[in-house]
């Protein structure tokens, strides 16, 4: 199909995540769908973002990234509007809050959308949104109408996150030694300190403690290596650092770990872990209660509670054929349900829709 229109992505910054995943899938997917994309955002020195023809930086930062600038916020809004009037855009398609506020002010006459990759405790601004809005599961979309007031679902779309299937390697459970896997940014909400504590109770229980291959980094990860020294967990737990393919250093697993006490929308770790075979343990968010289902897909335990998912770790370590099944249905779930294809088909298609009116 012949790309029609200009769908300009707009995001405050783009240097890891799944945010940068799902923005750049949605690039490279939509011109076959009839949509030519642009992608404007700030990205750190040497992201491949930077020699990308369609990105536009936008100076929201300083050079580390670490504080935002109004001086370069100003920047940015004229570069924004220079942007949408040369390249003639069609569709604003926002990914942040701040990119909400930067939208309005650079590019109103588009039509704009906006996609709630996560979720604060409140929405702030609410005549900043727009009326179309895309949420990755049925449980963000509930919980952002409630919190923009919207009595109807009306302009409010569910589309899932998508990716291709990879080939099946063999990154599932051998059945030897049970080890899991723990995949996240080092923050005390993502939750890992519950699963040290949950090792630590089933090595004082008397039974034998699985390994846990940790990758991610943060302001946690001291006090969390210290508390493995202190409970004698140093030679169970491996933190490896940050990985750009985390999936490519993992030794086989018995299942990947989701500790998250609140949930930044929809996590790519899991859908691509449960497209590898790999079955998800994680906490009971309701955002999640569409692509973990409890028994079927992998198994869920209540968020913050470290008794429970030690017994759920116990009996994940003990039984590896089951684990195997999970995995097994873990991967058809995401292949009926989670893939790129019907993510690019149904944004395309609202794309349209908003064309239309």
């Amino acid at each position: 199909m012949t790309a029609s229109h200009t769908v300009l992505h707009l995001v405050n910054r783009l240097d890891a995540g799944g945010v940068l995943r799902h923005v750049r899938d949605l690039a490279d997917g939509l011109p076959a769908h009839g949509f030519n994309c642009l992608i404007a955002a700030w990205a750190p020195p040497g992201s491949p973002l930077q020699t990308d023809d369609r990105f536009a930086h936008l100076p929201l930062y300083g050079r580390s990234g670490e504080r935002k600038s109004l001086h370069g916020a100003a920047a940015a809004v004229r570069r924004l509007r220079r942007l949408c009037s040369k390249r003639r855009v069609d569709v604003l398609h926002m990914h942040s809050r701040y990119a909400l506020l930067l939208g309005r002010m650079a590019c109103a006459s588009s039509h704009r959308i906006y996609t709630a990759h996560n979720l604060f405790p409140g929405t702030g601004g609410r005549w900043l949104y727009p009326h179309e809005l895309i949420a990755p599961s049925s449980a963000v979309a509930r919980d952002l109408a409630a919190r923009l007031g919207r009595s109807d679902e009306r302009g409010m779309h569910v589309i899932p996150h998508g990716l291709r299937l990879p080939d099946l390697a063999d990154r599932a459970d051998s059945g030897r030694e049970p080890v899991f896997a723990w995949i996240g940014r080092l923050e005390e909400q993502k939750g890992l300190t519950h699963v040290l504590e949950a090792l630590a109770m089933i090595g004082q229980s008397g039974n034998n403690v699985p390994g846990l291959e940790v990758i991610g980094e943060g302001t946690e990860r001291a006090a969390l290596q210290r508390f493995c020294a202190d409970r004698g967990l140093e030679s169970r737990v491996r933190f490896h650092g940050w990985c750009a393919n985390p999936f490519s250093v993992l030794p086989p697993v018995r299942a990947l770990l989701f500790s998250s006490l609140r949930l930044d929308a929809m996590p790519y770790t899991n859908l691509e872990a449960m497209a590898r075979g790999i079955p998800v343990i994680a906490t009971d968010l309701a955002v999640l209660d569409e692509l973990v289902l409890h028994g079927e897909t992998g198994l869920r335990y209540p968020a913050g509670d470290a008794a429970a998912l030690s017994v759920t770790l116990r009996e994940a370590a003990g039984t590896s054929d089951r684990m195997r099944m999970l995995g097994a249905a873990a991967r058809e779930h995401i292949s009926r349900h989670f893939t790129m294809e019907r993510m690019l088909r149904e944004t395309a298609m609202v794309y349209r829709q908003l064309l239309a009116e």
